[in-house]
């Protein structure tokens, strides 16, 4: 369905948003295809924005929350990407994130207004607040590269298990400050490193967990 859209490694992801007028359209993140791509499955239309050029290497990560869709970076870009399907628009929030925001296809879980990205090389997680139009990044996990790449909510959390870092992270949006725990055991596990907060974002918290 739709035209021809030529090139290479175009579009690495793509959600579907179910509420409103918009149910039914499937918003695509550019990788390289450097345009939002919008798919329309009750009418079987596809249309590329023009409103916005991207970057190569932009987007991988989304979620929608209603009828809009936020994608995080993964290093072309470095802000948080908004699709807003109604109006068929495409922006970016105003914070920038220059060091090495990486966050993978599958990384994002929405808990209410709230998105929560995993970190794959990035150095915190990425916490958007879709309702105040703002994202922030939280704590510091010292694993090195390609840390978390999935998650998924789960009894009011979401937990992301690990690629190549060695704890289950589980996010909480229910306390006031970043806070870590060990894991119930019989045998001293091993040690777990500090999250430092970037900055004090309200009620949420980071656990992580042995495996």
């Amino acid at each position: 369905i739709g035209p021809t859209i030529g090139g290479n490694y175009k579009y690495a992801s793509c959600v579907a948003v179910q509420e409103g007028s918009s149910r039914g359209k499937i918003v695509c993140a550019p990788y390289l295809a450097g345009k939002v791509l919008i798919i329309n499955s009750n009418t079987d239309t596809v249309i590329q924005l023009t409103d916005q050029t991207y970057q190569i290497f932009a987007y991988v990560a989304c979620a929608p929350v209603f009828t809009r869709v936020f994608c995080a970076p993964i290093g072309g870009e470095k802000s948080v990407l908004v699709v807003d399907t109604v109006n068929e628009a495409s922006t970016q929030l105003s914070e920038v994130y220059t060091t090495s925001p990486t966050y993978e296809q599958g990384s994002c879980a929405a808990l209410g207004l709230t998105i929560f990205c995993a970190p794959s090389d990035a150095p915190s997680v990425l916490v958007i607040d879709t309702s105040r139009n703002m994202s922030y990044q939280l704590g510091t996990i010292q694993y090195g590269l390609n840390k978390y790449r999935s998650c998924t909510p789960a009894n009011g959390r979401v937990i992301c298990p690990p690629y190549d870092a060695k704890y289950v992270l589980a996010i909480s949006p229910d306390s006031l400050a970043p806070s870590t725990s060990a894991p119930s055991t019989s045998v001293a596990p091993s040690p777990i490193p500090s999250i430092s907060p970037t900055l004090s974002p309200s009620h949420v918290s980071i656990r992580r967990r042995c495996v």
